[in-house]
């Protein structure tokens, strides 16, 4: 007999300036640091102050409300959230983090 695992449903991408770029299962809960974490953290070159999340998927609701599949960008500091000046931003499945670099 063979068990098969499936491959997660849901996933961010995580590219840029972390060790190891490339797709992360989504878990309930997860947030900015946390991915990141699970990509190996910052590269040496990351550049923690500017981080583009780019969400192409909106809710029901929302677009419902905007009536479109609009992608939306989102530009994050996480030094702002390491320096405890702003929250650790939950992440959404299929999201992609971009950490930048020098």
């Amino acid at each position: 007999d063979r068990i098969v695992a499936p491959k997660p449903l849901f996933k961010i991408s995580i590219l840029g300036g972390v060790n190891k770029a490339g797709d992360v299962p989504y878990e309930s809960g997860m947030t900015l640091l946390k991915a990141i974490a699970q990509a190996g953290s910052f590269n040496d070159g990351a550049r923690r102050d500017r981080i583009k999340i780019i969400r192409k998927s909106l809710t029901k609701n929302e677009r419902a409300e905007k009536g479109t599949n609009k992608t939306i960008t989102l530009n994050v500091d996480a030094t702002a959230i390491f320096r405890g000046k702003a929250d650790d931003l939950a992440l959404r499945p299929g999201d992609t983090v971009y950490v930048s670099e020098w």
